[in-house]
């Protein structure tokens, strides 16, 4: 009966312990907000660092490269705008919608990174727009792998 009891009292803790961690997961809506402008800070620290940005240029790359992405999450918005069904739950005359919507908008956003590419180079050298591309991509990958990283030292 004791063992039984104890046996009770351990699983209590584990589920409590688990519940308490998975509210903890949930964000309030400031916390959010903080944690997007944490990140916008610290890409803009990396690719400034990255790119060797001049003070001059700085004052001009930025707010392109802030409309750049503004107009880039609007795009990539309109994929998973009132599409919430799960891949299992669709038809196929679904899927395939879904199919050409998303090659239309990897059309678009290639089509923004072209025209984006030249304006930067209004402003940045050729091996800076470069470094950008690459900079840009280094940092998503930096900030999944710690997000990563994070999620197994909780485990």
């Amino acid at each position: 009966m004791k063992n039984i009891i104890v046996a009770l009292s351990l699983l209590m803790l584990m589920f409590s312990s688990a519940y308490a961690q998975d509210q903890r997961k949930r964000m309030t809506p400031e916390e959010v907000k903080e944690a997007h402008q944490k990140m916008e800070a610290a890409r803009v620290a990396y690719l400034t660092n990255r790119l060797s940005l001049s003070v001059s240029q700085a004052e001009k790359f930025w707010p392109m490269y802030n409309k750049y992405n503004e107009e880039k999450y609007r795009i990539i918005k309109t994929m998973y705008d009132g599409n919430r069904k799960r891949l299992d739950d669709m038809t196929d005359a679904e899927a395939a919608q879904r199919v050409k919507l998303r090659l239309d908008v990897q059309q678009q956003l290639l089509d923004l990174e072209k025209s984006y590419m030249t304006k930067f180079q209004t402003v940045l050298s050729a091996k800076q727009t470069y470094r950008l591309m690459t900079a840009s991509r280094d940092f998503t990958g930096t900030v999944m792998r710690r997000g990563m990283n994070r999620d197994e030292d909780k485990k």
